[in-house]
C-alpha cells in the first residue's frame, strides 16, 4: 500500500521500511482523528462532548493509558496521535435521547475490545486502569514495568499519575518522582 508507495519494493532495509510504516501509521491515525472532531464539530447539536480511547492490552503507553476514559469538549484537550505508532482513538459522547428530544429510554453500556485472556468484562465505561487492576501481575509488570506496577497495586498512584501531561509532549514520571 502506502508503504510500498514511498519506498518501493526493494533496495531498502528492513529497518528503513518498518520506520516509514510507522510514520504512515501515526500520520493517517492523525488525519483521522481530525476528521472525526471535524465532523463532531459540526454535529455540535447531539455530540456534548469527545472521549478519549485507548487500546486494552499490554501494548499500550502509559500516555495513552492515563487518557483513556477521560472525556472533553469538541475541539478541546488531547486527541491521538499522542506519540508514533499510537492506536487509540475517540469517540462522540452524545447527548441522551430526552436531551435530544426523544422519548426513549437509554441504552445499556456496550461491551469493549479487549486483549485475548483478559480478566472480567469490559463495558465502554471501563476505563484501562480499572481493566489493567483486574489482570494479573503479570499484565501489569508487562505495562508499567514491575516497580511501577507493585504502586499501582497499592492505589498509592493511580493509571493517570505515571505522567506529566502538563506540557505540550507529556512525559512519563521516573520512579523517584512517583515515590
Amino acid at each position: 500500500g502506502i508503504v510500498r508507495s514511498v519506498v518501493g519494493k526493494k533496495g531498502v532495509s528492513t529497518a528503513f521500511r518498518r520506520n516509514v510504516r510507522s510514520a504512515v501509521r501515526t500520520m493517517a491515525n492523525g488525519v483521522s482523528s481530525q476528521a472525526r472532531e471535524d465532523t463532531w464539530a459540526k454535529n455540535d447539536d447531539i455530540v456534548e462532548k469527545v472521549q478519549f480511547i485507548a487500546t486494552l492490552d499490554r501494548r499500550t503507553t502509559d500516555i495513552c493509558a492515563g487518557l483513556d476514559g477521560k472525556m472533553y469538549k469538541v475541539n478541546e484537550g488531547p486527541r491521538p496521535p499522542m506519540h508514533i505508532q499510537c492506536r487509540s482513538t475517540t469517540t462522540p459522547v452524545l447527548k441522551s435521547w430526552r436531551e435530544m428530544g426523544i422519548d426513549l429510554s437509554e441504552m445499556k453500556p456496550a461491551t469493549r475490545a479487549q486483549m485475548p485472556g483478559s480478566r472480567g468484562l469490559a463495558t465502554e465505561k471501563t476505563t484501562y486502569g480499572q481493566w489493567l487492576k483486574r489482570q494479573n501481575k503479570g499484565v501489569q509488570a508487562d505495562v508499567l514495568g514491575k516497580e511501577r506496577a507493585k504502586l499501582f497495586r497499592t492505589g498509592k498512584v493511580k493509571i493517570d499519575n505515571f505522567v506529566d501531561y502538563s506540557k505540550a509532549k507529556p512525559r512519563s514520571y521516573t520512579i523517584e518522582e512517583l515515590r
